[in-house]
């Protein structure tokens, strides 16, 4: 479906094609990638020149100026949109009742951004060339990550860290974060690698294997457990979604024996100490906290972003870290305590509505390529789901941005039909 004669020479996949079809394509579509570059890469971070300017606000107006004046055609399949509104006015309505209403506001611009960026970006990437190069490119800039994590954990001789390895500043400047991001990087980069194999030079799908490779190496190189626990109930889960598939279960049990081997004994012995262990037992109190909170708060919970003060002033000091009040550790908790029950059940009502629409288009098209991803996109969101019970990402890309993909895919291969009809 999405692939087409001008990115291909011989039938073989032609990166000078697939690059002039790039810069062919709305300035509009084209900003919109300059601005995912900057939020996942962060060159900004990185190189000195380009420190001291707030590069990402300045392309995300610009963006925004774009999309106003872009001729793009009006999206007939709005899957997501009413429930991405409907989140965003309730982070609204639960930031105005909140207890620190000014924590919340300053910290609403987040919000704002992804709830934005969703409609931007379902508006500007309309069409299967549009998908297949945003598809390379945010890749590309997870495999940025991926490598640098794979190479790090080499150098130090595959050995255990406490901490694991970070990823760039910014979104995925801790290990957790950093694991979360593999955890939808891997089988996405596993299913494209699969959907388009037949059409890449051997050494393109060298290079291209190496971005599943390092993805999982990233996994268990960020010693995280509810990453790991992430990926192994994502696999328990798509095996019994596939039954009837042997290669698929297969390829699951040959990553599952290899990720076995590749874990440090240190790292397996963590798991042993599960609810024992200082981390867990602050992290059960930070958790029956946050029920708590929901039970006095139920409707819009104690206000967007004030887990941190409000806990603070509730319970001095119970922190881990003492005078630095951590989070809680758990996006379902986050949600629960903060937006109350009006904004946890919407949340995962866009969850729920994320993962059908990839259960739909894996099981109701005739794309094996869209199959692939499809497969791909929804084994990433199950994983990250299951990772973000132990980490407080509710408000970060992860989510949004896998939205994007999987509502964008929804729309070109429905007009790719209708077009075809």
């Amino acid at each position: 479906m999405f692939i087409e004669q001008q990115y291909l020479t011989n039938d073989k996949f032609s990166l000078k094609k697939i690059v002039n079809t790039y810069f062919s394509l709305p300035l509009s579509f084209i900003v919109l990638t300059i601005y995912f570059l900057f939020e996942y890469v962060r060159p900004q971070s990185i190189y000195a020149g380009l420190t001291g300017f707030p590069w990402s606000q300045s392309i995300f107006i610009l963006l925004g100026l774009l999309w106003i004046t872009s001729h793009s055609k009006e999206i007939k399949n709005n899957n997501g949109l009413v429930v991405v509104f409907l989140l965003f006015f309730v982070c609204i309505a639960s930031s105005i009742f909140s207890y620190y209403t000014d924590h919340s506001f300053e910290r609403l611009k987040v919000i704002v951004n992804w709830t934005f960026l969703f409609l931007f970006f379902i508006r500007l990437v309309d069409n299967k060339y549009k998908y297949f190069i945003f598809l390379c490119l945010f890749l590309l800039f997870s495999f940025k990550m991926s490598q640098h994590a794979a190479i790090s954990w080499a150098a130090r001789g595959f050995s255990f860290e406490r901490w694991g390895i970070a990823g760039t500043p910014g979104w995925f400047g801790n290990a957790a974060d950093l694991g979360a991001q593999m955890l939808i990087f891997f089988p996405l980069s596993l299913a494209f690698v699969l959907a388009f194999k037949k059409y890449m030079r051997p050494w393109q799908l060298a290079i291209a294997s190496l971005m599943p490779l390092t993805g999982l190496l990233a996994i268990v190189a960020t010693g995280q457990r509810g990453t790991l626990v992430g990926l192994a109930g994502a696999s328990l889960i798509t095996v019994l979604l596939q039954k009837k598939s042997f290669k698929m279960i297969l390829l699951i049990a040959v990553i599952g024996l290899a990720i076995y081997q590749l874990l440090p004994d240190e790292f397996i012995a963590r798991f042993y100490t599960i609810g024992s262990d200082t981390t867990s037992v602050s992290r059960l109190t930070y958790w029956a906290r946050g029920i708590e909170f929901w039970q006095e708060n139920p409707l819009l919970g104690i206000g967007y972003e004030n887990w941190v003060p409000y806990y603070s002033s509730r319970f001095p000091g119970e922190s881990l870290r003492g005078p630095i009040q951590e989070v809680a550790h758990s996006t379902p908790i986050t949600v629960l305590a903060e937006l109350g029950s009006i904004g946890f059940i919407i949340y995962y009502y866009f969850v729920f509505k994320i993962y059908k629409t990839c259960y739909q288009l894996q099981n109701n098209t005739d794309s094996y390529q869209v199959k692939f991803l499809a497969l791909g996109l929804g084994f990433g969101l199950v994983a990250f789901n299951i990772a973000s019970c132990f980490i407080s990402v509710a408000y970060y890309p992860f989510i949004w941005v896998q939205a994007m993909l999987v509502f964008a895919l929804k729309h070109v291969y429905d007009a790719n039909l209708e077009k075809a009809s």
